[in-house]
């Protein structure tokens, strides 16, 4: 398994679905291939470079406005977000990437058969990182992001706290 490879498809790909462009598509079939051998590290590299992709946009943004214009630069800014949201979601749906993802979602069931879900659930809830050590979660942390599971009213108290 060669990490800095996936951490190359990942960004490749980001970079490609920020700009629309069709090399998106070839990049996540290799990315696909190659984290098969590690599947929940390849899903933590994606959503590391997915939050990459989106700084990279809000750091344009000053340069952008100074050789734009604000309405341009923002305009901009937002169809990088829109791509990033919307393109992904057309590639994920091509017939091209659903047996390669479905190979790489049964090699990452095969690996990891009882803690797959929490570890993808993991890795979208940025509780693990690459490049940072996240904090436990307190208490009230907790409960306030699990707010579903107690009543309203005592979310509420439990606001005023923190």
């Amino acid at each position: 398994m060669d990490l800095q490879k996936i951490q190359g498809y990942a960004s490749d790909y980001w970079r490609y679905v920020r700009n629309r462009d069709d090399r998106a598509v070839n990049s996540l079939i290799e990315l696909y291939k190659t984290g098969k051998e590690a599947p929940s590290l390849t899903r933590l590299i994606m959503r590391d470079e997915s939050l990459k992709s989106i700084k990279h946009l809000y750091d344009g943004i000053e340069m952008d406005t100074l050789q734009m214009g604000a309405k341009n630069a923002l305009k901009k800014y937002m169809q990088g977000i829109s791509n990033q949201a919307n393109y992904s979601k057309e590639i994920d749906n091509m017939e091209a990437i659903k047996p390669h993802f479905k190979d790489y979602v049964k090699s990452f069931k095969e690996m990891y058969p009882k803690t797959w879900n929490l570890r993808i659930h993991l890795a979208n809830a940025d509780r693990v990182s690459m490049e940072r050590v996240t904090p436990k979660m307190s208490f009230l942390q907790k409960l306030l992001k699990w707010r579903k599971a107690v009543p309203k009213e005592v979310t509420m108290m439990f606001k005023k706290l923190v």
